[in-house]
């Protein structure tokens, strides 16, 4: 098994980055005014480079905590998609489908590339798609993470405000739409009857596409841990 960093070394650059651009084109309007399109593009492709060169050779972080990433796939909408899961080994023994899912879009750049990467075959078969989303969230406050510190306190401090309750809240769905539409005409509702029978299918239909997505992805993690105590 090996760490994002060791993948990353691995894979083709000039692949990686026509995969990146493809699903995050680059925008010409945070470049120069005077810059061509075609400038503008070269100059993307430079950053690009140069920040793939950083994050294979940054120093990386010891992964004390064993988080991994693995993709898993999931229903939606009557086709099969796939989805990334960031959970640390002992969360996916002990809760399965119910472990966090970890985002890394504040986690310094160190700490990421020391992650673990699963050997198993749907992970691989996903693998540059993986890659691309590590990389891009990855860069999500700057190349360099230059605006990480900044990022993480604001953080903090929304965090303190939702604590102190200075959000607004809702005791109903009611409420919310009064605060919302306030005085205008709202739509015609279904009659109680009605609204319990729709209520019912609902919670069936959930229920059954629930329990098949958890099927789905407890079977990833099984192989996931399965390949770990190998």
């Amino acid at each position: 098994m090996k760490t994002v960093q060791e993948t990353l070394r691995e894979m083709d650059k000039e692949e990686l980055m026509q995969k990146f651009f493809w699903e995050h084109p680059s925008q010409v309007d945070i470049f120069d005014d005077e810059l061509t399109i075609a400038e503008a593009k070269e100059r993307a492709n430079e950053i690009i480079k140069k920040y793939i060169e950083r994050l294979k050779n940054i120093t990386v972080k010891p992964n004390d905590k064993q988080i991994i990433f693995y993709m898993y796939e999931y229903l939606s909408n009557h086709s099969l998609e796939q989805n990334r899961g960031l959970s640390t080994l002992s969360d996916l023994r002990e809760k399965g489908v119910e472990a966090p899912n970890y985002g890394i879009e504040y986690t310094p750049q160190e700490e990421i590339m020391g992650y673990w990467i699963a050997d198993t075959e749907m992970t691989q078969y996903y693998l540059d798609d993986l890659m691309v989303e590590i990389i891009w969230d990855a860069s999500f406050l700057g190349i360099e993470q230059e605006h990480l510190a900044r990022a993480q306190k604001e953080l903090d401090e929304a965090s303190k405000e939702i604590d102190e309750g200075l959000e607004e809240s809702f005791n109903s769905y009611e409420e919310f739409e009064d605060f919302i539409y306030g005085d205008e005409p709202r739509q015609p509702k279904l009659s109680e009857e009605d609204k319990i029978e729709k209520d019912k299918i609902i919670r069936k239909v959930d229920q059954l596409h629930n329990d098949f997505n958890n099927h789905l992805h407890q079977k990833e993690i099984d192989k996931v841990l399965k390949e770990v105590e190998q």
